[in-house]
């Protein structure tokens, strides 16, 4: 029994590589979404900093 020949993704899908045109083309252009995504990362980031803070702060790792 021959083992079955793998196929690549690209076989299967030429464009596997290549994202979408609208992911890449407007990269410069911030749209509210965007705003908004960039707001929330940073609201979230800047809580799990406190967090950690008041960890460090609690168990004295400092």
């Amino acid at each position: 029994q021959t083992p079955e020949p793998e196929i690549s993704a690209l076989e299967i899908n030429p464009d596997y590589k290549t994202p979408p045109p609208n992911k890449t083309s407007k990269t410069s252009q911030s749209t509210p979404e965007k705003k908004r995504t960039r707001e929330l990362l940073d609201d979230a980031q800047s809580k799990i900093r406190r967090m950690h803070e008041q960890l460090d702060q609690h168990f004295g790792f400092k």
